[in-house]
């Protein structure tokens, strides 16, 4: 492995987008895992928390897009 070396090359900008859906992935995660959790526990799904499952799901999905766009 000679020469080979990882590095960043965008602009900070570029770095907030990166940071941002990193970010919304684990918020997806995290309330996926807590509706699981509950459910499990309670034995009924939670409305509120599938909601802002989807919710969260489709504006991962709208940013992706939107980005995609904007190239």
């Amino acid at each position: 492995m000679s020469g080979a070396a990882a590095a960043f090359n965008g602009s900070s900008g570029d770095l907030g987008c990166i940071v941002s859906a990193f970010g919304l992935v684990i918020l997806i995660s995290r309330n996926a895992a807590a509706a699981g959790i509950r459910q499990t526990i309670f034995g009924k799904c939670s409305k509120p928390l599938a909601i802002i499952v989807l919710v969260l799901g489709i504006a991962f999905l709208g940013t992706g897009l939107a980005a995609a766009l904007m190239k």
